[in-house]
C-alpha cells in the first residue's frame, strides 16, 4: 500500500502551471487530488521510497521528508498561490483525507482569496562577527564583580536594541510592498539576542521589486554591523494561521 505525505490545497485552474514540478519529486511521485474547484498536492511514496517514508521514527528520515516537503512548497508558491499543509505523520489511507478536505473546502477557498497573489519572505538580522573584547582585570571586590555584570547585560540589551532598530530600517525600506510582517521564533533559537527573524508577506508581482532594495539595505546595515539574510519566496505559513482565525 502507499502512503502519502500532503504538501498543500491550489486552484485546480492553476494545475497547468505546476507540470514542471509534478514531474520532479525527490523523494515521492507527486500527484493531486481534485475536490470543488481545488487540488491538494501530495507526495506518494511506493516501493523503497514508500519503506524509507515509514520509517517516521528516524530524525534522519524526518529531516529529509521535511526538506522535500518545504521544496515542494516553495516551487509552488513561486508560481501559484498555495495554503500550505503543516507536515505531521504520512497517511496511509487517502479516503480519509479526502473527506477532510472537502469538509474544509469553504476555509481552504477563503484562505486562497485572502491570500491570493502572496507570498512569505524571511528576514533573519544578526551582528556581524566581530573579534572578542580582550579580558578586562578580574573584579577584587562584590561591587567591581556587579558592575562587570552589569557591563556584560548592558552590552547585550544594546545589541539586541540595534537588531530592533535595523529590523525597523528594513521594513522602512520596503514598506511600500509589505502588506503585512510578524516575529519568527527560530526552532533552537526561540527568543534569541543575537538574531531577529521577521517573516513579510509581499505580493508576488513585487519580488524582483524586492530584490532590487536588497543591496542597498544590506550595505546600510554592514556599515552598522548587522548582516542581512532574505530568503524566499515561501508558501505564507506565518500567516495561515492568523488569517485561519479571522475566519
Amino acid at each position: 500500500m502507499p502512503a502519502f505525505l500532503p504538501h498543500g490545497i491550489v486552484h485546480q485552474r492553476d494545475l497547468p502551471s505546476l507540470a514542471r514540478i509534478m514531474a520532479s519529486g525527490q523523494s515521492g511521485r507527486l500527484e493531486v487530488l481534485p475536490f470543488s474547484e481545488m487540488a491538494a498536492v501530495l507526495s506518494r511514496f511506493e516501493g523503497e521510497a514508500q519503506a524509507i517514508a515509514e520509517a517516521f521514527g528516524s530524525s534522519t528520515d524526518i529531516a529529509t521528508l521535511a526538506i522535500e516537503h518545504h521544496r515542494v512548497l516553495a516551487e509552488i508558491a513561486a508560481r501559484v498561490d498555495v495554503v500550505p499543509m503543516r507536515m505531521r505523520a504520512l497517511l496511509p489511507d487517502i479516503a480519509s483525507f479526502a473527506g477532510s478536505i472537502e469538509g474544509h473546502a469553504g476555509d481552504f477557498r477563503r484562505l486562497l482569496t485572502v491570500l491570493g497573489g502572496q507570498v512569505e519572505l524571511a528576514v533573519t538580522l544578526r551582528p556581524a562577527a566581530r573579534p572578542a573584547p580582550l579580558p578586562g582585570p578580574a573584579p577584587t571586590d562584590g561591587r567591581g564583580y556587579l558592575r562587570q555584570r552589569k557591563a556584560v547585560k548592558d552590552d547585550k540589551r544594546h545589541g539586541t536594541l540595534r537588531l530592533e532598530e535595523a529590523m525597523a530600517l528594513v521594513e522602512a525600506a520596503l514598506a511600500p510592498w509589505i502588506s503585512r510582517a510578524c516575529d519568527v521564533l527560530v526552532p533552537l533559537h526561540g527568543a534569541n539576542p543575537t538574531r531577529r527573524d521577521r517573516a513579510l508577506l509581499v505580493a508576488r508581482e513585487n519580488l524582483d521589486a524586492i530584490a532590487d532594495q536588497l543591496p542597498a539595505i544590506a550595505e546600510r546595515l554592514s556599515e552598522a554591523g548587522v548582516t542581512l539574510d532574505v530568503s524566499g519566496p515561501w508558501a505564507p505559513f506565518h500567516f495561515l494561521e492568523a488569517e485561519a482565525k479571522h475566519g
